[in-house]
């Protein structure tokens, strides 16, 4: 299917610095896609990075599905973060992790999101689910550790969703109601003040470091 999203972001030149590399968003919609034309009610999302899978606690997460739509397997490894997280944590900053598609099972056809091309695209296919309490955690894996830092485009090519996600997911706590949260999300002047808050987070993690 020809999304809005990633048409906008390849050809719009206004936002060529928030192109990814990748196409995790279309090989995960594309799994959905099938499952849901095939009438299945269990799909597990699991990356290459992810070991140490036990299948008794892939079947208790699925027995969780119908009360739940979305169930995940609570990464017990590496922390799956965003480079300026992992920067944040590296100088001594509390720097917590969610959910993701990682380690994931889903109930095709009980959920109607998609994964935007952007990253986090995992957080923005749960937002609705998270407002209606029909998300949980369950089990153990373990995240194959990697160097955050390696590559200095990948910063780059995570701020603009890592930016959204944090501001919208930070805002939904602060609200603790769904419509408020999603009425406020949509004003400039929140998106103003979430991105000020962020350029100074990252003004704080690079004074520490140098």
């Amino acid at each position: 299917p020809r999304m809005t999203t990633p048409r906008l972001i390849q050809t719009d030149p206004r936002y060529r610095f928030f192109r990814r590399d990748s196409d995790l968003s279309l090989k995960r919609n594309l799994s959905l896609l099938i499952a849901r034309a095939a009438g299945w009610r269990r799909v597990v999302f699991l990356d290459d990075d992810i070991s140490q899978v036990d299948p008794g606690q892939v079947r208790a997460a699925a027995g969780l599905l119908g009360e739940l739509r979305v169930v995940g397997l609570a990464n017990h490894g590496f922390p799956d973060n965003s480079v300026v997280c992992h920067a944040y944590r590296a100088v001594g900053g509390q720097q917590e992790t969610f959910v993701g598609a990682g380690a994931m099972l889903i109930d095709p056809q009980a959920v109607d999101a998609f994964f935007p091309d952007i990253y986090s695209e995992d957080w923005f296919f749960l937002y609705d689910d998270v407002c209606d309490r029909r998300v949980g955690v369950t089990g153990s894996v373990f995240h194959r550790e990697f160097d955050p830092f390696a590559d200095p485009a990948r910063a780059r090519a995570e701020e603009f969703g890592d930016c959204l996600a944090e501001g919208l997911f930070s805002l939904l706590h602060k609200e603790g109601d769904a419509a408020a949260a999603t009425e406020e999300a949509f004003t400039a002047e929140f998106w103003q003040r979430a991105i000020a808050k962020r350029r100074e987070l990252i003004r704080r993690v690079l004074t520490r470091l140098n």
